[in-house]
């Protein structure tokens, strides 16, 4: 029952990453929806390296199809540095290692949309 309401959980989680904006009219400023949270797009690209000094408040990357984000939690003032084209995410110039060791990522989220999101508060 536990592994069956997970599944559940993440196809929703996908359902609500892809039907909340059309990624590819995205721009730094806009709101996007994850679920019924509210985020700040601070960064997109599909194809050219970004980079975000962070507040403080946790970032959400999202990546073209994959499913689900990967929650970054970089501490007020670091530079974090997204490049669709690795892909690669690093914060204060260390590779984050959710992403470095993420094989899934390496083989399908070169060159796929990647939007940098700070939950709004």
């Amino acid at each position: 029952m536990m592994i069956k309401q997970f599944v559940t959980g993440i196809l929703l989680l996908i359902l609500a990453v892809n039907a909340s904006a059309t990624p590819d009219t995205l721009s730094v400023g806009d709101t996007y929806k994850l679920g019924s949270t509210d985020f700040k797009v601070v960064g997109v690209s599909a194809d050219k390296a970004f980079e975000y000094t962070a507040s403080g408040e946790s970032l959400q990357l999202v990546i073209g199809t994959t499913p689900g984000t990967i929650v970054i939690v970089p501490k007020a003032g670091e530079v974090v540095k997204v490049d669709p084209s690795v892909p690669m995410v690093w914060i204060a110039g260390k590779p984050d290692e959710q992403i470095a060791s993420n094989t899934y990522l390496k083989k399908h989220g070169k060159n796929q949309q990647h939007i940098l999101l700070e939950l709004l508060r």
